[in-house]
Order: C-alpha cells, then sequence, then structure tokens
C-alpha cells in the first residue's frame, strides 16, 4: 500500500517579487494556484465564484497523482470578484471559453500597461473578441495547456499528468518571452515558447475533438474510446481530417506530440464515467468553442471538413 506524503504550506505568501491573479476555480486555475504558492515567491490571488466560500475557509488540497504526494495549501489569496485584487504583471484566464468576454469586461482595474495576460483555454480562433475587449496595445498570450487536472471537489484538485503549456504572443512575431517561461519552469511546469499559436491548437484539437464528439454521442470515457475498436477507428479518422485541414491552410499538427499524448491516455485504467448522460453533457458544451469554431474557420477558406461537419450536425440537429 502507497502511503501518501502529506505536506501543509499555510499562512500567508512569503515573497512579493510579482503579483499573480489566476482568474478561474476549475482544475486548471486550481493547480496554478497551488503550484505558484507551492512556489512561494510570488503574491498569489485566485479569483474564484462558485467555490469561493469553500476556498477561503479550507485551502486548496493538491493531489500529485504520479508521486502520491498530498499538499494543503492556504498561503494564496482568495477573492469573490476583482474588487479587492490589486493590479497584477501577470493574469492567467482559466475559465471556460465561452465566458472569456465576460471575465474582459471585468479585468480593466487590475491590468496596467505591462500586465501579461495569458489563455488557456480549449478551442480556436478565440483570441479575437477578447483581444477587442481588452483594447489595443494589451499584452496577450494564448496556444495550448496539455496538463490533464482533475477537480475531485469544491477545494481538491488532482495534477494527473503532463506538465506542458504551449504559448505565444498573440498578433505579434514575438516568439519568446523568457520571463514567462521562466515563471511557468519555475513552478514545475514547462513552457514552450512558439510563433504559431494555430498550429499548437490545431495539434490539441485533433488529439480533443474527436473525443469531444465520440463522448457526446455515446456518453462513454477516453479510456472507453480508446479500448472500442470501432470508436477509437471513428477517432482516428477524424483526427485525420483535422490534419488534411491543417495542411490546407499552410499550419501544421504535430503528430508525434500527439501519439505521445495518446500513450499517456491508453495506460488509464478503463473506467466508465459515474455518469454518461452527464459526461456527455459537459462533453457537448465544448464543442462549439472547438469543433464549432474550426468547422466555420475552415469554412470560410472554402474548406471541407465532411466527416466533422457530419458528426456535428448530428448532435446539434
Amino acid at each position: 500500500m502507497i502511503i501518501p506524503l502529506i505536506v501543509f504550506v499555510l499562512g500567508k505568501k512569503q515573497g512579493n517579487d510579482m503579483k499573480i491573479a489566476i482568474v478561474g476555480g476549475g482544475a486548471i486555475g486550481g493547480l496554478l494556484t497551488a503550484k505558484f504558492a507551492l512556489n512561494g515567491k510570488h503574491e498569489v490571488h485566485l479569483l474564484a465564484r462558485s467555490n469561493y466560500a469553500a476556498l477561503k475557509e479550507h485551502g486548496i488540497t493538491l493531489i500529485e497523482a504520479e508521486t502520491h504526494q498530498v499538499y494543503h495549501i492556504g498561503n494564496f489569496e482568495i477573492h469573490a470578484s476583482n474588487t479587492n485584487i490589486p493590479v497584477c504583471d501577470i493574469i492567467f484566464i482559466a475559465v471556460r471559453t465561452n465566458q472569456l468576454v465576460e471575465v474582459a469586461s471585468e479585468l480593466s482595474t487590475i491590468v496596467h500597461k505591462n500586465t501579461k495576460i495569458i489563455l488557456l483555454q480549449n478551442g480556436f480562433n478565440f483570441e479575437e473578441e477578447f483581444s477587442a475587449k481588452m483594447g489595443q496595445g494589451t499584452l496577450i498570450y494564448s496556444g495550448t495547456c496539455w496538463i490533464k487536472a482533475t477537480k475531485l471537489g469544491e477545494t481538491q484538485f488532482r495534477h494527473d499528468f503532463g506538465n506542458n503549456i504551449k504559448l505565444g504572443r498573440y498578433n505579434s512575431t514575438e516568439t519568446i518571452d523568457y520571463e514567462i517561461k521562466e515563471l511557468i519552469d519555475n513552478i514545475g511546469l514547462t513552457a514552450d515558447m512558439v510563433s504559431d499559436i494555430k498550429a499548437v491548437q490545431l495539434t490539441k484539437l485533433a488529439l480533443n475533438i474527436p473525443f469531444f464528439l465520440l463522448a457526446t454521442l455515446t456518453g462513454c470515457s477516453v479510456s472507453e474510446i480508446l479500448s472500442d475498436s470501432d470508436l477509437n477507428q471513428k477517432r482516428e479518422k477524424l483526427r485525420n481530417e483535422i490534419i488534411q485541414a491543417a495542411i490546407m491552410i499552410k499550419s501544421s499538427v504535430d503528430i508525434a506530440y500527439v501519439n505521445e499524448v495518446l500513450l499517456s491516455l491508453k495506460k488509464m485504467e478503463v473506467v466508465p464515467p459515474e455518469s454518461r448522460a452527464l459526461f456527455a453533457d459537459r462533453m457537448k458544451e465544448e464543442l462549439p468553442a472547438n469543433a464549432g469554431s474550426l468547422i466555420a474557420y475552415m469554412k470560410k477558406r472554402g474548406i471541407d471538413m465532411s466527416l466533422l461537419q457530419e458528426f456535428y450536425c448530428n448532435i446539434f440537429k
């Protein structure tokens, strides 16, 4: 029997080199807050609404699945609104894609002219509307978050596997921001700074969209889809269509990286969701921001994604 190592990190922040805000108390938002608080170097503020009261009372419990370490963390500031958050140097936005515009309208009081905003959404081509809302000159970074984290409860988060975040500057040819890279690397994650945001987004969509579509239609979990030969074959066909579309817009999908992630996913125990109906509904909520956006983007460029469109239309009849 493996006995977890429990570490308590309580009290107030230990350093204030930089003021960092994390917007969103879900799986990724909770994980980032815990990681920055554990690092102890910066002043950390978490904006969380639905689980604000629980987090304020109990702090965060972070479970590292691979090492079996359990951390109880309280050295961060928790907020239910932006009212008491100070002006921050770095802001991580970890909310759903359809909440971005609403969040943008609340950020004006906590940004200065050099604040860097990092978008960690699943989807495609979502930055334009957010950028317009924030105004010209806002430093926005976007890309993909290759981290599997699970929100187990209002205050409990599990880091399942994956540490990589791929980011690039939106509407800029700048490829490397050493400040952001060092910031993320120093909390035990890995930042890759890229020049082509769309390429890394397409890479993640080639992985995610087939799972989202099939899970919505069947209620099957990722592990079940991979273990079912028929469903897995459909997943591969959908993935290949996304890869071909990427080629046609002179972008690319990092197939080797997708296959590397798939290997990790295939090691997961085959476990059905607690409720297939609820799981299917949750996956369906993700589709407009990724599959829907991708179909619309490619259609404007005369690229037909007939298989993806067929699956999508069957869901949104």
